[in-house]
């Protein structure tokens, strides 16, 4: 498993609402790890190179990792408030 699965796998065993971690929501969450890490220690966590959209940061690796790993994470579809389709990653 590599570091980003390892980071995945924290969240998702450590987030206090994992009915609501979806790949967007868990890729912001490694995103602040890799910021909060870069600031404090001078790197990131991954090495994951970020990009910036209109919605803030946005990299497709979180959901790529979690479909790697079959064995270790699930992705679900389920349908969020306004009846839009999401993906829900689960360790």
């Amino acid at each position: 498993m590599n570091i980003l699965a390892q980071v995945m796998a924290y969240y998702c065993l450590t987030y206090p609402h994992p009915q609501e971690l979806s790949d967007a929501r868990l890729t912001k969450m490694v995103y602040l790890s890799d910021w909060f890490s870069s600031l404090s220690l001078g790197n990131q966590i991954t090495d994951i190179s970020w990009y910036f959209n209109h919605y803030g940061p946005y990299v497709e690796d979180v959901l790529t990792t979690a479909q790697r790993y079959p064995d270790l994470f699930k992705v679900s579809l389920e349908q969020n408030y306004y009846g839009n389709t999401k993906k829900i990653i689960q360790y």
